[in-house]
C-alpha cells in the first residue's frame, strides 16, 4: 500500500507533467496553492479563450478543496481528488454531491518505480521522434503536434512511435519533472498520451512502446514513472510493472456555470 507521501509527489508529477503537455497551444501552468495544486492558463488577452481550471488534491475535505478553489479560481474549474484504495467511495461522492458538483470521471492513478523493467520486444520497431519528417508521420497518423523541445537532445519530452511496413501505428510521450517533493534533485517522469491504432491492438504494441520508454526513462536519471489510465489501459500498464497508487476522480459542476469574467479580467490586467 502507498503512503500519503508517495501520493503526493505523484500528484505533484502528474499536474506539473500535464500542465506541460497542454500547454503546446498556450502555458498551462501548476501552481501549489495550500494544500492543493491548481493548473491553469497563463494570462491571456481574450477572457473567452481561459480554458478550464483543474484543482488537485490528496487527503483534504471535499469542503476545504471547494473552498480552496472558490476562494482562488480565476473562471471554470474542476476538483480533481486522488483517492487511495482503502478510502471509501461513496462518503466522497456524497459530499461533492451535496458541494453541487457529479463525478465526470474516474481514473487509476499509477506509478512505475523503474526497478524491474520489462523486455524490449525487438520484433516492433520503436522510434524516438528527432526529426521533422517522423513527426509528420506521427501527425499524418492522428497524433499530437510536437513542441521544437521534442527534438532536443536534453528536451524534457520525449515522444516515441511504433512503426510498421510504413506506417504509425502507436506512440506514447515521456515528460520529464525535475525536483519533485522535497529533493530538488529528483525527476520523474510523467508518462502521456498513450495510443496504439484500433487495427493493431493486442499486438504488443503499447508493451514494446512502454518497455522502450521506461528504460530510457530510468538511463536518464528517473527514479519513478506516474500516470492516469483509461479502464483498457489499466489492464496494459500492470503487465509492464506499473503499481496503483489509487484513483483520480474529477468532479464538475452539476449545472453549467459561467466564467468569472471579473476575475478573469484582472488576469488579464495584470500583463498590461
Amino acid at each position: 500500500m502507498s503512503d500519503d507521501g508517495e501520493i503526493d509527489r505523484a500528484i505533484e508529477v502528474f499536474v506539473r507533467g500535464f500542465g506541460f503537455v497542454r500547454s503546446r497551444t498556450h502555458p498551462y501552468v501548476a501552481e501549489r496553492v495550500g494544500l492543493g495544486w491548481v493548473i491553469r492558463d497563463a494570462p491571456r488577452r481574450d477572457p473567452a479563450k481561459y480554458r478550464r481550471e483543474e484543482w488537485v488534491a490528496h487527503g483534504l475535505a471535499p469542503a476545504e478543496l471547494h473552498e480552496l478553489a472558490e476562494r482562488n479560481t480565476c473562471g471554470r474549474y474542476a476538483l480533481c481528488v486522488v483517492r487511495s484504495d482503502d478510502q471509501d467511495p461513496d462518503p466522497i461522492r456524497l459530499a461533492y454531491r451535496d458541494l453541487g458538483f457529479r463525478l465526470g470521471g474516474a481514473e487509476p492513478f499509477l506509478q512505475h518505480r523503474l526497478i524491474d523493467l520489462p523486455p524490449r520486444d525487438r520484433a516492433i520497431p520503436i522510434e524516438q521522434v528527432t526529426t521533422q519528417d517522423q513527426a509528420e508521420r506521427l501527425r499524418a497518423a492522428g497524433g499530437p503536434r510536437l513542441p521544437a523541445e521534442a527534438f532536443e537532445p536534453d528536451g524534457r519530452l520525449r515522444q516515441y512511435l511504433a512503426v510498421l511496413d510504413g506506417t504509425a501505428v502507436g506512440w506514447v510521450a515521456s515528460v520529464e519533472v525535475a525536483g519533485v517533493g522535497p529533493a530538488t534533485d529528483q525527476v520523474a517522469t510523467w508518462c502521456s498520451e498513450m495510443f496504439v491504432a484500433a487495427t493493431h491492438r493486442r499486438r504488443g504494441i503499447g508493451r514494446a512502446l512502454l518497455a522502450r520508454m521506461l528504460r530510457d526513462d530510468r538511463d536518464r536519471g528517473a527514479h519513478c514513472s506516474v500516470l492516469s489510465a483509461s479502464q483498457a489501459g489499466a489492464r496494459l500498464y500492470p503487465t509492464v510493472g506499473y503499481e496503483r497508487l489509487g484513483e483520480l476522480l474529477v468532479y464538475t459542476p452539476a449545472r453549467r456555470t459561467h466564467p468569472r469574467v471579473d476575475g478573469l479580467q484582472r488576469r488579464v490586467v495584470r500583463t498590461e
